[in-house]
């Protein structure tokens, strides 16, 4: 998919490799009703939407001790990164036994999960038209598999109880290459948004479903958010997310701006999550979390990024070091739990 801006228009073409499916013209009046209905088909979730949500990022997920610190601690949530193209390993083939495993391990500890739905097969090739389909009956199947009641609860000893009511679509698709895996194209993923809708709600009319969460970098979030109104993709959602790296000491700013920019469009308020917050450098962790702690009450829910470092050198964002020893921020973060009753 490529964007391309001329005379003030975006004009967005779908294609399936060199041939193309679409020209959309978000700025042309019919090309807006055909986004626009396709998102207005979605619905809300019948149930309730959790507040007071404080969780953690369990990434990277490269060392079964992950699981063991993990359980160590007393945080209530985690969010977790499922990569669709680890289980739909061909076009309809599925394999969804590392993903049970963890799933049954985090039920084990009674932890809630947030489920991203992330990183779509090489199988699709970047074919929008197939993502759009695709991503409709994969949405479907994960959702009933992991509902409580749902199949992983039939074959295991999860209680009936238990399962992902939450699902955030995708991660950061105005900055390309963090789990959406194409050119930032708002119109494409409010597509993606709806048919991703559809499907989990076939299967579990009571979970709730997140926009993926915007970066402060990439294409501008103010902008994308502005195609997601005019296209009436906030329809698709029941929780707005953003990360709101760079914006410690500024979360209720942060919240007035986003309703700042939906109210143009007559877009009424929803709960704002923000499943991303931390910092790579490490002499400004403690401090960092702190802030982040002390302000997260701006937002209905909370996630630390990330648990462990994700590489022994480089992006040093976690509570643990690569090797499992512990920062000082990790002591922080779980007397932060005890503190409030966790």
């Amino acid at each position: 998919m490529r964007i391309i801006i001329a005379a003030g228009a975006l004009l967005l073409l779908i294609s399936c490799g060199d041939t193309p499916l679409s020209l959309l013209d978000p700025g042309r009046a019919e090309d807006v009703r055909m986004i626009r209905a396709l998102c207005d088909t979605a619905v809300p979730t019948t149930g309730s939407i959790a507040a007071n949500v404080l969780g953690i990022n369990l990434f990277p997920l490269d060392d079964v001790r992950t699981l063991t610190e993990l359980s160590n601690m007393s945080v209530p949530w985690i969010r977790l990164d499922i990569r669709w193209s680890d289980i739909e390993t061909g076009d309809g083939v599925y394999d969804w036994h590392t993903c049970d495993a963890l799933v049954h391990e985090v039920a084990n500890q009674n932890k809630q999960i947030l489920g991203i739905i992330n990183h779509w097969p090489g199988w699709i090739n970047n074919d929008y038209e197939k993502l759009s389909n695709r991503i409709e009956r994969f949405a479907e199947a994960i959702a009933n598999r992991y509902r409580p009641g749902g199949v992983l609860s039939q074959i295991t000893t999860i209680p009936t109880n238990y399962g992902i009511r939450y699902w955030e679509i995708f991660n950061e698709p105005n900055l390309q290459g963090y789990g959406w895996n194409a050119p930032v194209n708002p119109a494409q993923y409010a597509i993606v948004l709806a048919r991703a809708n559809i499907g989990i709600h076939r299967a579990d009319a009571a979970a709730a479903i997140l926009m993926a969460g915007l970066s402060p970098d990439g294409y501008p979030w103010e902008k994308f958010m502005q195609m997601m109104c005019h296209l009436h993709a906030l329809n698709c959602v029941d929780i707005i997310n953003f990360h709101p790296y760079g914006w410690a000491d500024r979360f209720p700013e942060l919240i007035a701006k986003i309703s700042n920019v939906m109210r143009p469009y007559g877009v009424p308020m929803k709960p704002v999550w923000f499943t991303e917050f931390g910092t790579s450098e490490e002499q400004m962790l403690d401090a960092i979390l702190i802030k982040g702690l002390t302000q997260r009450g701006a937002a209905g829910g909370f996630f630390w990024f990330c648990l462990r470092d994700i590489r022994p050198d480089s992006e040093k964002y976690g509570l643990l070091r690569y090797d499992f020893s512990k920062k000082t921020a990790y002591h922080l973060f779980t007397n932060y739990l005890h503190q409030n009753g966790w």
